[in-house]
């Protein structure tokens, strides 16, 4: 009798508090009340223990002081009151008898409704919004009242037993077959959007179907274009060797020209004193005739001496022709290195001409680069779009199997439903003030027993949680797809390794799972790499791909990564059947394979190998025939990059 008059004290107490006027008391020690009351109107199964576990999960000190205020002293069902304030959920949260959850910590909701799953454990929240997985709810009226609702499916889950006083306190209890509309609603929208999904892939099957012919023809141009590359490569080293020549010969005649001009100078000095002296001489001449002429008349006489003196005048008029045959010579000579100098200025136009002609095959060149770095550009989309072709049937397999999960789900939630549509029904006709109230009720539970309602129910949320598991999984395939066909990345974003692993990993998996099994060890604390992640998603699937088919039976493959202050490195190693040391000096070769016609182009590890260039990395290979293959990729990293 004294518990009863306590219950209805509480209660009333409760509600004075909660139709008291704003300011007079406050909400905390109003929810500091219903904590104890919800307390004392649930029944745990078996329970030994000497206090009650009452957990409070948050961190506002008003709240805190309030709540312990309210629990000062009380007892619950004659036991002592056992109160733990928690920042965060902790290990020790499933041994509680009761968790309140704060408005500041709802972030925690969901993570302390999974450790306590299950368990004999309440759990009271503070306006969640989640009708789904409350117990007991708090919120806030229009009136700026303080009222709770009741999830009576959540709390029998526990296997908690409901006192029918709760309902007395100003609670309400939550519509469960509205919840169930919401999640049908939700289940069809899913389905509308995978059946959106089916047609995007239809579509880009026939995209790559396309792409596939383009491949072919954009293949037979490429040969044509090698062809003509190869004609135009010999062409200019030709040219480049005849330049090389003429180069050569001009250095040559420029040493020449030097060698003629100083020898020049040399002579020109040589006659020019030779003039002076030939000047000098010619004075001494005139004043020999002078001399002559005045002493002709003194010589008449001595014809032996003057006869002597003519033979003097002779010898000195034959050096005279001697000197000016001298100068003459010297004339032709300077007249026929001039002619060598005018023959140099011409050679040097000719020079000037072949530069020019080399310039415009530079210019030639530089074109065809840029048109060979486009069709690059193409031939590893192309490539991209192969890739994605070759894995389209795996794909749709690996689509397939969530799907028929959440298929089946649906199926056995509809079931499900219709053998518990009835109860619903009943219930909802039950009211309150009916005055045949408890042979309703009886008559409910016989229902529920004739048609294993517990049963029904209780699989509902393990069938919702596996249509659950199916979409996530769905979702995370075309994450991986989206992932892997990025190819409008104009700048450099930053890339986390691992993620691009994993998205190959997760679309190679129908290729794969049956019959290898992946060891991945990866280090810790790995940096982000600056570079374009549609393209190093690119790579990793062209190395896994080819790691796959090199393992015929069973094996292993290892991917491994650590980092070093400038490097990251990326190791995938398989044990299959390897390669021998003539296909490795030929693997990176654009269009080189070793796969039979029509299952590989070729250009898988050629485009690989010119990605890893391009992010400023290298790629490695070691094989031994019969023992396996290790791929080994080096990218550095930006240290800046968070």
């Amino acid at each position: 009798m004294d518990a009863i008059i306590r219950k209805l004290l509480s209660i009333t107490a409760l509600m004075i508090l909660s139709l008291s006027a704003n300011g007079q008391v406050k909400r905390d020690k109003i929810i500091g009340q219903y904590i104890y009351n919800f307390a004392n109107n649930i029944s745990w199964p078996k329970d030994n223990s000497s206090a009650i576990n009452l957990i409070l999960l948050s961190s506002e000190p008003e709240v805190i002081k309030e709540i312990k205020s309210v629990l000062k002293n009380q007892k619950i069902k004659g036991k002592t009151i056992d109160l733990i304030v928690m920042q965060k959920p902790e290990k020790t949260i499933t041994d509680a008898h009761l968790i309140f959850i704060a408005k500041d910590k709802v972030a925690y909701y969901l993570e302390v409704f999974d450790l306590i799953e299950g368990k004999p454990v309440l759990l009271v929240s503070d306006s969640y919004k989640n009708k789904n997985y409350v117990m007991l709810n708090l919120f806030d009226t229009e009136n700026e009242t303080l009222k709770f609702e009741i999830n009576k499916n959540n709390i029998l889950n526990q296997n908690l037993k409901l006192s029918d006083e709760l309902l007395l306190m100003g609670g309400s209890e939550i519509d469960a077959a509205k919840i169930y509309y919401k999640s049908q609603q939700s289940l069809r929208n899913m389905e509308k959007e995978i059946n959106r999904f089916n047609q995007e892939l239809k579509s880009l099957s026939m995209e790559i179907a396309q792409s596939n012919l383009k491949v072919e023809k954009q293949k037979a141009v490429i040969d044509s274009q090698k062809v003509i590359q190869a004609r135009q490569a010999l062409k200019i080293l030709a040219d480049r060797q005849l330049a090389e020549q003429q180069l050569q010969r001009i250095a040559i005649m420029r040493d020449s020209l030097k060698a003629s001009d100083q020898e020049l100078k040399n002579q020109q000095s040589e006659i020019l004193a030779s003039k002076q002296i030939l000047e000098q001489q010619l004075t001494n001449i005139d004043e020999i005739n002078k001399q002559i002429l005045l002493k002709n008349k003194e010589l008449k006489d001595q014809g032996t001496i003057i006869g002597e003196q003519e033979k003097r005048m002779q010898l000195f008029y034959v050096i005279i022709a001697l000197i000016i045959l001298l100068i003459f010579i010297t004339l032709l000579a300077y007249r026929q290195k001039r002619k060598q100098h005018q023959e140099l200025n011409s050679q040097k136009s000719k020079v000037d001409t072949i530069n020019k002609q080399l310039t415009d095959k530079n210019e030639e060149l530089n074109a065809s680069l840029e048109e060979i770095k486009r069709m690059q550009q193409e031939m590893i989309h192309n490539e991209k779009m192969a890739s994605l072709g070759l894995l389209t049937a795996g794909i749709a397999h690996e689509i397939n199997n969530p799907i028929n999960f959440v298929y089946a789900g649906i199926n056995s939630l509809l079931r499900d439903f219709k053998d518990i549509e009835p109860i619903i029904k009943k219930v909802s006709d039950i009211k309150i003030d009916d005055d045949n109230l408890e042979e309703k009720l009886r008559q409910v539970e016989a229902l529920k027993k004739e048609l294993e309602f517990d049963e029904a129910f209780d699989a509902i949320p393990h069938i919702i949680n596996d249509i659950q598991l199916g979409a996530d999984r769905t979702a995370e395939i075309v994450k991986g797809l989206r992932n892997f066909s990025q190819t409008d990345q104009k700048t450099r974003m930053p890339v986390i390794i691992h993620e691009g692993l994993d998205t190959a990993l997760l679309l190679l998996k129908s290729k794969y799972k049956n019959h290898i099994t992946i060891e991945k060890k990866y280090g810790k604390d790995i940096p982000v790499i600056d570079g374009f992640e549609g393209k190093l998603n690119q790579v990793f699937t062209n190395i896994l791909s080819n790691a796959i088919d090199a393992i015929k039976t069973k094996g292993t493959i290892r991917i491994t990564t650590k980092a070093d202050p400038n490097m990251v490195t990326i190791s995938v190693k398989d044990d299959g059947c390897g390669m021998s040391q003539a296909v490795i000096d030929k693997i990176f070769d654009p269009f080189f394979t070793t796969k039979p016609v029509g299952q590989g182009t070729g250009l898988g590890l050629s485009i690989s190998y010119g990605i890893i260039q391009e992010h400023g990395g290298t790629i490695e290979v070691r094989s031994k025939k019969e023992e396996g293959t290790e791929f080994i990729i080096k990218l550095p990293h930006n240290t800046n990059i968070p």
